[in-house]
């Protein structure tokens, strides 16, 4: 189940079991657990660092 609050029109957070990422002004952060390795991360187009079973992430 996943909760998505909007605080203000310049912030917004999202939160569930397994993930949680939050935008303020367009520009966020992501932090995920057991996340599969995507099509767009094994070919350069997102940046995506992980350390053991967690991948971190800065949303644009």
């Amino acid at each position: 189940m996943m909760a998505q609050i909007r605080v203000a029109p310049f912030f917004c957070v999202s939160v569930c079991r397994t993930a949680i990422w939050f935008r303020l002004c367009g520009i966020g952060f992501s932090v995920d657990l057991d996340m599969p390795v995507l099509f767009s991360e094994r070919h350069g187009f997102r940046k995506v660092r992980r350390w053991g079973r967690w991948s971190f992430e800065v949303l644009r």
